[in-house]
This record gives C-alpha cells, sequence and structure tokens, in this order.
C-alpha cells in the first residue's frame, strides 16, 4: 500500500542556482513547484485594468454613436 504525505519544506540553493532538500536514506518521490508570490495580485490588476478598459471603449462607442444621432448624421437621405 502507498500512502502520500505531503511535506512543505524550504529548498536549500546548491551549485550555483540548483536546489536541494535533505531527505532520509530510502525511496522518496520529491516533487518541486514554483508559484510566485505576486502571480494572483499581478493576475487581479490586469484583469480589473482590462474591464475598466472594456468598459471605456464601449461609453466611448455609445458617445460618438449618440453624438451621430443628434447631429443627424445617421440616416439623413437628403
Amino acid at each position: 500500500m502507498l500512502i502520500a504525505v505531503i511535506v512543505i519544506i524550504s529548498a536549500l540553493p546548491v551549485n550555483h542556482g540548483m536546489s536541494a532538500i535533505l531527505v532520509p536514506a530510502g525511496t522518496h518521490e520529491v516533487e518541486f513547484r514554483f508559484v510566485p508570490r505576486g502571480l494572483m495580485p499581478g493576475l487581479a490588476i490586469s484583469l480589473l485594468a482590462l474591464a475598466f478598459l472594456l468598459l471605456l471603449f464601449t461609453a466611448e462607442r455609445r458617445y460618438a454613436i449618440a453624438q451621430c444621432i443628434t447631429h443627424n448624421h445617421i440616416g439623413n437621405d437628403a
């Protein structure tokens, strides 16, 4: 029977840029994962900026269409 135990530890820097961890003798499966601390806040800021730009674009477009209708630029056959 295989039992999985997840332990979060800090890796040790070795050989100018590599990472290592200390494990006791025996068979082990080690998985390294890297998740930058700024990933989620950066994603949230980017999505908010995109939403703002889309809102700004649609508002400007609606204003331009309203100006054309008001000044008879649309539907004027004469």
